[in-house]
């Protein structure tokens, strides 16, 4: 099998044999090179798909056993060696099949050329986190139409401003918003806040929590607005946004493709799901603000004792006088580079 093939779980998995006799664990190596940790395996009688790593049982910090919506993961002892424990993550919803195997894929190609035990314990925690906040937070069809807006908005962004002006590597660096970062786009200190109104003209738009427009926390906080339309002759639909942005960045250097994938599964965005994704959207405009003093919005240091979660509109109309231009965005982006 070609070790860099993009299915290379889902090959192994279709290739281990069972019977209805079995039980337990059933798992084939990853032919990986150097691998001696990674199997696919099903859970018999079961038959529940199942990825298997094994860990130095010293890192391992969790319960032996917790179940989310879709999945499972239960930790044991090796029974050849107790220094030895294997972490199994088991699919419990076969509805969620294809978005298992996106993910599992997804870490393979992260974790194939890692050495060091503690990075391969780290990334598969880390992997572990992203089959439960979509297991929790996601529908079976994908994101719903008001995310997709706001993943292209981002998305548009990072096009048509960060890649423009920046390499790929910093932008992909840049964008936090998928790793639940305080702003969108962050940079020593530069921040930029995208939201997007499909309304024109714009006239206001929502703000998630008190965090969202605080500047107290970097030197420099901007807020870019979309005007977005939806179902534009000529528009996009996010699988289009993303597939552009893919061929972007694999026009300069192909494995950043992975950390962007990696990226858009934290965001919620799954390939499995792209079918479901037919709406196009098409940035009418781009305005510019400054988030400063007396700026119109909510600060954490306002907001009195016993009120637990914030959410607000501003109006546009009232944040005029804050209008920037977004080439003073970029040099003050480019002033910290």
């Amino acid at each position: 099998m070609n070790n860099e093939s993009t299915d290379i779980f889902k090959d192994t998995l279709d290739s281990v044999k069972t019977s209805i006799k079995q039980s337990g664990l059933i798992a084939k190596l990853l032919p990986l090179e150097n691998n001696n940790r990674i199997f696919a395996a099903y859970k018999l009688p079961e038959k529940q798909i199942s990825l298997i790593a094994e860990v130095p049982t010293k890192f391992v910090k969790f319960e032996k056993q917790f179940e989310s919506k879709g999945f499972s993961v239960t930790n044991k002892k090796k029974d050849t060696n107790n220094d030895v424990t294997q972490v199994i993550i088991s699919l419990i919803d076969n509805n969620y099949k294809d978005v298992f195997f996106e993910i599992t894929e997804l870490f393979i190609k992260k974790i194939k050329n890692i050495k060091d035990d503690r990075d391969f314990y780290n990334i598969l925690i880390e992997r572990i986190e992203i089959y439960s906040n979509f297991f929790d937070k996601h529908s079976k069809q994908g994101l719903l139409i008001n995310a997709q807006q706001g993943l292209y908005a981002e998305l548009d962004i990072m096009e048509n401003f960060f890649i423009k002006y920046f390499n790929i590597p910093l932008t992909l660096e840049m964008w936090q918003a998928p790793q639940s970062g305080l702003h969108d786009f962050t940079y020593k200190g530069v921040s930029m806040e995208v939201k997007s109104t499909h309304k024109f003209p714009a006239q206001d738009v929502s703000i998630s929590s008190e965090f969202q427009l605080n500047d107290k926390r970097v030197s420099n906080l901007y807020l870019a607005v979309l005007e977005v339309k939806r179902g534009s002759i000529g528009g996009e639909s996010i699988r289009e946004k993303i597939e552009k942005i893919r061929e972007l960045i694999a026009s300069q250097n192909s494995e950043l493709n992975t950390k962007f994938n990696d990226l858009l599964n934290k965001y919620g965005y799954y390939d499995a799901h792209s079918h479901n994704y037919y709406v196009s959207f098409k940035t009418n405009l781009v305005h510019y603000y400054k988030v400063v003093e007396n700026f119109p919005r909510i600060l954490p240091d306002r907001i009195l004792d016993g009120v637990k979660s914030i959410r607000y509109k501003i109006d546009l109309n009232k944040c005029v006088n804050f209008i920037t231009e977004g080439s003073s965005i970029k040099q003050n982006f480019k002033d910290v580079v």
